[in-house]
């Protein structure tokens, strides 16, 4: 089971820790699991995490999905080489469509620091390639089954949401709503008068 790891065992670092693990995807990581050995033929004798760590196998996921997507995968122990798969992983993922937010970063996975971004990282990659025309892979999927709109089975959108004021941040003050050039008037003036 892949958790996240505090720097400290001690102080807010190890607070966070705790609070992230509470909320630890156990279900999805055992689903994305499943579905990594169901997709490739393997079978995992190490944890999540561990396993993914190299990159290789999502570099070998990637493949089988959108076959030749990634073209070189380093299989050796050389680390700049490990996080280059995985770099090269959430960059076709991106290509793919799948949003800057639901995508972890190379160091949540190759330092261990946040193997659940991962696991739902995964679950996001498969709700991109489901709607993403230009693949055509027809075999199992992470996940709800995504519907002919792009909305996933079991995900629900709610029609009458708003960006609530907290998320919006400063956006409704900084936008300027109507246009005003009383500068150029006040130039203007005063070049008038001169």
């Amino acid at each position: 089971m892949g958790k996240v790891k505090a720097v400290n065992n001690f102080g807010l670092d190890a607070e966070i820790a705790e609070r992230r693990n509470a909320n630890y995807p156990q279900a999805e990581e055992e689903e994305a699991t499943a579905w990594i050995e169901q997709l490739l033929g393997i079978t995992f004798d190490k944890d999540f995490g561990e396993m993914l760590k190299d990159g290789v196998i999502l570099c070998q996921v990637m493949n089988v999905v959108v076959p030749g997507k990634i073209k070189k995968i380093y299989e050796g122990t050389m680390v700049f080489k490990q996080r280059e798969n995985i770099s090269n992983f959430i960059r076709a993922c991106r290509e793919l469509g799948v949003p800057e937010g639901d995508l972890f970063t190379t160091e949540a996975l190759f330092e261990l620091k946040d193997v659940g971004t991962v696991v739902l990282g995964l679950f996001a990659f498969s709700r991109a390639f489901q709607n993403n025309p230009s693949v055509s892979f027809s075999g199992p999927i992470l996940g709800p089954k995504v519907g002919a709109k792009g909305e996933a089975g079991e995900y629900v959108s709610n029609p009458n949401a708003t960006i609530s004021p907290l998320n919006s941040g400063s956006s409704a003050t900084m936008e300027k709503t109507e246009y005003s050039n009383s500068r150029d008037q006040i130039i203007r003036e005063t070049m008038d008068d001169m």
